[in-house]
């Protein structure tokens, strides 16, 4: 059929054809009938016929608010299935729909309800259809539709075992009953439908009904969730228990174990049990607490470096703390202050961070020091050395170049760490029991 004749045909002509089409490839009439319900929804939103309709009304109705991503995502490739079937078989020239933006549909996590959640809804006063509904729903995983076709010739009274119909994809399947479940189906005997209709004689309730019912059931009993959520519960539980995931894929119906992923959630138990499978490892307390910006800043120009070259990145203007032999406390080869630098300039310019960090180090070693001399910190290193000139720490902390490179800095305008007793206390029997360790003092005399 070329595109000039099928511009008589009327969207409902066509839709028939595409039924038939779809009939033809093992589409069930209730998907073929949710398929239809979407296009005339768009048609009738837009004001477009299946023959006018462009690329831009179909991403403009694509794009309304309040419809969820997976939403969205099922209707585009819908259209797309659809207006490439239009233009195969020329019905029309183009496909509006086959350059339709990309949807992004997140991931969520699964939210199956609790064990108390039925337990709640259960004891909530529902009638005892409704009852059977959240029985089979949570125990034989069924869906809404499964649940709503169930009839006495579905259910194998002697093998207690029960068939899925009109299941998803159309399949049929025989699975076996839970005891709970069985237990409450022997009052249910009937060859008829378990649930009929109250206004389609000879027929069954919807899925819809089925839903419908149960939402507003949860919602009275207080419970945030929806009914497909217990689908989710039976799941969750029987991987927790350890059952297969391929045993759950089958109780499920489902074709493939992957989907399985999205109803089964992880609970925090688990989760803590594989973190504690982690090797552990020793993480040492470091006294000068985060590198500082200037050693930062220095290990990404070493690391930029080409090997064998000097950096020739200019440094900020700061003042290093030099050592007697005129090499800084950092060792970064800073150079001494140029001789056209103002010297006022050069006094305001702040501390170099890495200077201040080995700063702190070294006060902090000649306090614990001093604490376990049984001395109290001087405020100055000048104070420093002579509370601890001729001890033992004197030799080791050599005094003698620290004193000669702070002589005139206060270390009370210095940034400090925090200190507490019990920290000082635990340092110092550290500090002791390594002189012990190498036997340079008796342990009797520290």
């Amino acid at each position: 059929m070329n595109a000039t004749s099928a511009d008589a045909m009327s969207d409902s002509a066509l839709l028939a054809l595409w039924s038939s089409h779809q009939l033809a490839a093992g589409s069930t009439s209730k998907s073929i009938r949710e398929r239809q319900y979407v296009f005339k929804g768009m048609l009738k939103r837009t004001g477009k016929t299946l023959l006018t309709v462009d690329r831009h009304t179909l991403i403009a109705d694509l794009g309304r608010p309040n419809i969820a991503a997976s939403t969205r995502s099922h209707y585009k490739s819908l259209m797309y299935g659809f207006f490439t079937w239009m233009q195969e078989e020329e019905f029309r020239l183009d496909n509006p729909a086959a350059r339709l933006p990309k949807v992004r549909v997140p991931k969520s996590e699964p939210d199956p309800v609790t064990t108390e959640d039925i337990e709640m809804i259960l004891g909530s006063g529902i009638y005892r259809r409704t009852r059977m509904w959240v029985l089979l729903y949570s125990y034989q995983g069924m869906r809404a539709a499964e649940i709503a076709a169930v009839s006495g010739s579905s259910v194998d009274w002697r093998n207690q075992r029960i068939l899925s119909v009109e299941a998803k994809g159309g399949k049929e399947v025989w699975r076996p009953i839970h005891p709970v479940v069985w237990e409450h189906l022997q009052t249910w005997r009937t060859e008829g439908w378990f649930f009929p209709s109250p206004t389609r004689t000879g027929e069954h309730v919807t899925a819809a009904n089925v839903s419908n019912v149960l939402s507003k059931a949860f919602k009275r009993a207080g419970i945030p969730h929806r009914p497909h959520q217990m689908r989710a519960w039976f799941a969750t539980e029987m991987i927790a228990a350890g059952t297969p995931t391929i045993v759950v894929a089958a109780a499920m119906r489902h074709s493939d174990t992957q989907s399985v992923e999205k109803y089964v959630r992880v609970g925090d138990d688990a989760i803590t049990d594989a973190l504690l499978t982690l090797p552990a490892v020793r993480v040492p307390t470091s006294l000068t607490g985060p590198r500082s910006r200037a050693q930062r800043t220095g290990a990404r120009q070493t690391r930029n470096t080409p090997k064998g070259r000097t950096s020739n990145v200019n440094e900020p203007k700061t003042r290093h703390l030099y050592m007697p032999d005129d090499r800084s406390l950092c060792d970064r080869r800073a150079v001494p202050q140029p001789s056209n630098t103002p010297p006022q300039e050069f006094i305001n310019a702040p501390v170099c961070g890495s200077c201040l960090l080995i700063l702190q180090v070294l006060r902090t070693q000649m306090m614990l020091d001093a604490r376990t001399a049984e001395a109290v910190w001087p405020p100055t290193v000048d104070e420093a050395a002579a509370a601890l000139a001729g001890t033992r720490w004197a030799t080791d902390l050599r005094l003698d170049k620290v004193t000669n490179a702070f002589s005139n800095l206060d270390l009370r305008d210095s940034p400090t760490i925090g200190f507490n007793e019990e920290w000082v206390e635990e340092s110092a029997a550290s500090y002791r029991a390594r002189l012990e360790r190498e036997g340079s003092v008796p342990l009797e005399d520290v």
